[in-house]
């Protein structure tokens, strides 16, 4: 997903782009601006709608045409900075239920 030239301008930016500059520039024009401090709610709208769609492209790069995952990642190997590493899936669904069913018949052995 490539930014938009209408946002680009919308924001005031020019490429390259930043989550930084997008941000930046976003809370300049939130002070101008806002229906609250006297400014036009379409222009608000409008200033809304770009950030949202320039962060996009800024949070997700364009995927490749062919790509070996479902995800669009450029590489099969790569992973996602949002998702835990597959050992925490082992040790939540795992071995944390049979720690919890040994503490159990242990203290249930001991009681009775």
């Amino acid at each position: 997903m490539h930014p938009k030239q209408e946002d680009l301008q919308v924001l005031g930016l020019e490429l390259p782009i930043s989550r930084a500059a997008i941000t930046t520039a976003y809370r300049r024009l939130i002070v101008a601006n806002h229906p609250d401090l006297g400014g036009d709610d379409y222009k608000m709208a409008r200033i809304n709608s770009a950030r949202d769609r320039l962060l996009a492209c800024v949070e997700q790069p364009p995927a490749p045409l062919l790509s070996h995952t479902s995800r669009g990642s450029s590489s099969p190997h790569e992973e996602d900075a949002d998702d835990p590493p597959p050992y925490i899936y082992f040790v939540w669904m795992v071995l944390l239920p049979v720690v919890a069913v040994t503490l159990l018949y242990v203290t249930l052995s001991l009681i009775a």
